[in-house]
């Protein structure tokens, strides 16, 4: 249920481009190639009829520098380098949305962590939907795209902020967790330098020992 990136860092892993493809009614279409022979085409996808990459590129900027200083949604992006989120972002969305191959993150996993909450998700779909009708995204696009969105909800908003406590204990317990490895490790580094240096002393005793062994009677 919580499958499926800080806004939109990456997609689920179900190939929905396929669905949306199929929910507006594109179908395969066989016409004769240059040799003759009969070819299949594929739906021509989301991407490409929003625009292509270029549009897709357009829209993404438009939206992060109207969510970068939107009031309540900028305080998400301050400890992040906003150009590697919207670049993230577009790869995930070509590929949903293009049919291209891409990685796939777990949503949950990347915003459990923020506490989204509904009001600050319907903001960041305003400023989608602003961002498409300034770059002239046709309608139906729009509409297939703004789905594809809100169908991401239930994974990244935490209404009552019980997942972002979940991950904050979580967090909370791998850095005791750690700390106790670091602190295993600094005594066990401790110990081996100790005992290097009983054994020098050791050897440099036996050498003493040995020296006053071999020295000549008056």
């Amino acid at each position: 249920r919580l499958r499926g990136a800080t806004m939109f860092h990456s997609m689920p892993a179900t190939p929905m481009s396929h669905m949306l493809a199929r929910r507006s009614g594109e179908v395969a279409a066989t016409i004769a190639g240059e040799d003759g022979q009969r070819q299949t085409l594929m739906p021509q996808s989301l991407c490409s009829r929003m625009g292509g990459e270029s549009k897709l590129r357009e829209v993404l900027m438009s939206v992060y520098a109207a969510m970068s200083t939107d009031r309540e949604l900028a305080p998400f992006f301050s400890r992040f380098r906003l150009e590697v989120l919207r670049e993230r972002t577009f790869t995930c969305l070509r590929g949903e949305w293009g049919f291209a191959p891409h990685k796939s993150f777990d949503l949950w996993s990347v915003h459990a962590h923020l506490g989204v909450t509904d009001r600050q998700y319907d903001l960041v779909m305003q400023h989608f939907a602003q961002s498409f009708e300034s770059h002239a995204v046709p309608s139906q696009e729009v509409g297939e795209c703004m789905d594809f969105l809100e169908g991401l909800r239930e994974a990244i908003v935490d209404k009552e902020f019980r997942y972002r406590n979940m991950y904050v204990k979580y967090a909370a317990q791998q850095a005791a967790h750690a700390r106790c490895e670091r602190k295993a490790i600094e005594q066990a580094k401790s110990l081996k330098r100790q005992l290097a240096l009983r054994r020098h002393a050791a050897v440099l005793a036996a050498e003493d020992r040995s020296g006053e062994t071999a020295k000549p009677a008056d």
